[in-house]
C-alpha cells in the first residue's frame, strides 16, 4: 500500500515548523546584533565583522520574506480557493508567488553553501586547490536550481526536465555539505592533534568543542538535505496524491540554512572572552614554523609573556599552541588560544 500524505497538509505542516525555525532564528538574529553592538561600543570592530552581520541579515530578510510568501500562500489555498479548488491550488507549484518561494530558496541555500565553502578555504591557509571540487559542486547546484525553477517562467514547462534538475540540485547541495564540512572538521584536528598531549583537558575540550561545533552544524543541514532529497524522490509528479511530505522540509531549509550559520556566529562572538581578555589570540613575535608540519595554515605558537630578560626584551620561553579559525560565517579568521595564560605580555601581539 502507497502511503499519502495530502499536499495542502504538508504545506500547512511545513508552514507551521518553517514559522518556529523563523522563530528561533529571529532570536539569533538579535542576540548577534547585540554582540556586534557590543563590539562597536568597544571600538573592536573591523570590515570583515561588518561583512560577518550584512551575511546573517541578507539570510534573514531572505527567510522573513519566505515565511510571509508562504502565509498569504496558506490564505489564498485555505481561504480564497475554499473546497475542492484548495488541493489543485497547491498541487500548481509553477504559480507566481511560488515560483517567488522557490527563487528564495535557492537564494538562500547558495548563501549558505558559500559560507561552509569559504569557512573550508579559511581554514586550509586559503589553498585554492583544496576548494576547487566544493567551488564546481556549488556552481553546479545554483545551474541545477536555475534549471529547475527557470521551466516554471516559460509558457509550456516541462515537468520532467524540472525535476531531474531538481534532483540533481538537492543531491549536489548534499555532496558539497559533506565534502566540506568533513575537510573543515579533518583540517581543524590534524592541526590540533600534534599538540593535543602537551595541553591539560581543559584545552583539549577547547579545540574539541571547535571540531564538534564545525561537524554538528554541518550535520544539521546535511541530515536536513539527505530527509529532502529521499522526500523528493517518493513524491508523486502532480502532487494530487501520494506520499507529499517533502514539502515540510522543503518549506524549512531556507530558514535552517540562516539559522545555522547565525548560531556559530553567535557561539563564537561569545567567546570572545579569548581575544578581549587575558588569553593570547594573536600570532606571537617569537614565532616557529617547525613546531608543527602546516604551522602556515594557522597553528602559531606563542612566547610565554612571563619569561623576560634581564635588558626587558621577550625571550623565546614556553611556547603556547594557537588555533586559528574562521569566524563562523564570515570571510575572515578568527583566531582561538588553546592557551591559559593568566596575563597579556610583550610576547604577544
Amino acid at each position: 500500500m502507497t502511503a499519502t500524505f495530502r499536499i495542502d497538509e504538508a504545506y500547512l505542516v511545513g508552514a507551521w515548523c518553517a514559522a518556529a525555525v523563523w522563530g528561533a532564528f529571529t532570536c539569533f538574529v538579535t542576540y548577534a546584533l547585540w554582540q556586534i553592538f557590543e563590539l562597536y561600543t568597544r571600538k573592536r570592530m573591523t570590515s570583515s565583522k561588518y561583512l560577518t552581520i550584512v551575511a546573517v541579515l541578507v539570510l534573514y530578510a531572505l527567510s522573513t520574506t519566505h515565511i510571509g510568501l508562504a502565509l498569504k500562500r496558506l490564505i489564498t489555498g485555505f481561504i480564497v480557493n475554499q473546497g475542492p479548488a484548495t488541493l489543485p491550488y497547491f498541487a500548481n507549484i509553477g504559480l507566481p508567488l511560488n515560483r517567488d518561494k522557490d527563487m528564495i530558496y535557492i537564494h538562500s541555500m547558495f548563501i549558505a553553501d558559500s559560507i561552509v565553502v569559504w569557512r573550508c578555504y579559511v581554514v586550509w591557509a586559503r589553498n585554492k586547490l583544496v576548494i576547487a571540487i566544493p567551488v564546481l559542486l556549488l556552481l553546479g547546484t545554483v545551474v541545477c536550481g536555475y534549471g529547475a525553477i527557470l521551466q516554471y517562467f516559460i509558457p509550456n514547462p516541462n515537468g520532467e526536465i524540472a525535476a531531474s534538475f531538481g534532483l540533481a540540485m538537492f543531491a549536489i547541495s548534499l555532496t558539497t555539505n559533506s565534502l566540506v564540512t568533513l575537510l573543515t572538521a579533518g583540517r581543524i584536528w590534524w592541526l590540533a592533534r600534534g599538540v593535543a598531549q602537551g595541553l591539560g583537558r581543559q584545552m583539549q575540550s577547547t579545540y574539541r568543542t571547535l571540531v564538534l561545533l564545525i561537524i554538528e552544524s554541518g550535520l544539521v543541514i546535511t541530515v536536513a538535505k539527505i530527509a529532502e532529497f529521499t522526500l523528493f524522490q517518493l513524491s508523486p509528479d502532480d502532487g494530487l496524491g501520494g506520499l507529499n511530505a517533502l514539502y515540510i522540509v522543503f518549506e524549512m531549509i531556507p530558514h535552517i540554512n540562516g539559522i545555522v550559520p547565525t548560531v556559530i556566529v553567535v557561539v563564537v562572538n561569545a567567546q570572545r572572552g579569548f581575544d578581549s581578555g587575558p588569553y593570547t589570540t594573536r600570532t606571537s613575535t617569537a614565532r616557529t614554523d617547525s613546531a608543527l608540519p602546516g604551522a602556515r595554515s594557522g597553528m602559531v605558537f606563542a612566547a610565554d609573556p612571563h619569561k623576560r630578560s634581564a635588558g626587558g626584551d621577550s625571550e623565546p620561553g614556553e611556547k603556547y599552541p594557537t588555533l586559528r579559525l574562521p569566524d563562523a560565517s564570515a570571510d575572515y579568521t578568527e583566531s582561538i588560544s588553546l592557551t591559559n595564560v593568566s596575563n597579556r605580555g610583550d610576547g604577544a601581539v
